[in-house]
């Protein structure tokens, strides 16, 4: 009998540290790109940990053409993203990683002048 509550006691200490490492390993919530626009430059930039996913189909609803990423790694996470665009106002469809997770896509505002 006193043997099976120290197993019971060791086992329930056992879960309770598996959640304990596996919750503070895991990627905070993630951060979308701080978002600079001027004359319908808008530039992109990462933020917090958390890189621009240059392989993933960004998008915004006054570009004139396809995004460009700047300084990216060998998974292709990058420090920015780049569009030129009619007018600094809209949405841009942003996607980003860290280097073991990336987050489904985010839908930013674009304010600026």
């Amino acid at each position: 009998m006193r043997i099976s509550r120290i197993v019971s006691v060791v086992a329930v200490t056992g879960l309770v540290l598996a959640a304990a490492a596996s919750t503070s390993s895991a990627d905070p919530a993630p951060t979308p790109p701080t978002i600079s626009c001027k004359a319908g430059k808008l530039t992109a930039t990462s933020a917090n940990g958390w890189r621009v996913n240059g392989a993933a189909p960004w998008k915004w609803d006054q570009a004139t053409g396809a995004a460009s990423f700047k300084n990216c790694d060998k998974d292709n996470h990058c420090d920015s993203a780049s569009f030129t665009g009619k007018a600094c106002s809209g949405t841009v469809t942003a996607y980003v990683c860290t280097s073991s997770n990336c987050a489904p896509p985010m839908k930013v505002p674009v304010t600026g002048s």
